[in-house]
């Protein structure tokens, strides 16, 4: 009885808090939380969601990209050429 007893006070102290399993599928699961909420785009004036060709934010109408005035294409605000076309801003 008094081994049962100090083996398990040995034990209780001595155990690891968590599995090396189950820490690595717990850091897999944050990875992949992140991956989703990073891949889905917002505006950066009021933190909506927006799609990748929008050229101004529906919500608080804020300009994202302007458009191409050759191919209409959208373009980054800071971009002096055209990448689709060709045609200089």
């Amino acid at each position: 009885m008094f081994f049962n007893i100090f083996g398990l006070i040995v034990y209780l102290i001595l155990r690891p808090p968590e599995y090396l399993a189950d820490v690595q599928e717990r850091e897999l699961e944050i990875l992949a939380k992140e991956e989703t909420l990073n891949s889905e785009l917002t505006c950066y004036g009021c933190h909506q969601p927006i799609e990748p060709d929008f050229l101004i934010c529906p919500y608080c109408m804020k300009r994202l990209k302007k458009s191409c005035p050759a191919c209409n294409h959208p373009l980054d605000l800071n971009w002096k050429v055209c990448p689709y076309c060709k045609t200089s801003l």
